[in-house]
């Protein structure tokens, strides 16, 4: 009796672990196959004192961000960008978006790898910026001062 029920103990272990394993790999799997995010919208707010520019987005996404240098070489004005993860862009957005006012030209955003969405401003003039997140909706929120 007691071979019988160290067997069978030994059996619910065995099953037990296999169980969690499994459900494990379901959860990895799961994230990993995230369905990429969409921007739904840049919107803009202008100021004497600063530009503000909202990206939409209809879940949380990673980014990160960059101002870049004038590069007269290439007829490049001065530049900050944000690259957004696993992402999309909705196909009803409208873009180039003129902004036009002190600090930046215009806004626009396109694919710049296979799963990042690049959003640039054309910055007119800059002292300092301001980057940051908002949840439900999930916003990026990018303040240009001068």
């Amino acid at each position: 009796m007691k071979v019988v029920r160290k067997g069978l103990m030994g059996l619910v272990l065995f099953l037990l672990v296999t169980v969690v394993t499994d459900s494990e790999a379901a959860i990895t799997s799961h994230a990993a196959k995230k369905t990429p995010v969409r921007i739904t919208g840049i919107r803009y707010w202008s100021n004497p004192n600063y530009t503000r520019v909202v990206i939409s987005l209809n879940g949380e996404a990673a980014f990160n961000h960059h101002l870049l240098k004038e590069d007269p070489n290439i007829n490049k004005p001065r530049r900050f960008y944000v690259d957004i993860k696993n992402a999309n862009l909705s196909r009803s957005l409208k873009q180039p978006t003129a902004i036009d006012d002190v600090f930046v030209k215009t806004v626009r955003a396109g694919r710049n790898t296979k799963d990042t969405v690049r959003v640039v401003l054309d910055i007119k003039s800059i002292e300092d910026h301001k980057i940051f997140s908002l949840p439900e909706p999930f916003r990026i929120v990018i303040d240009i001062t001068g």
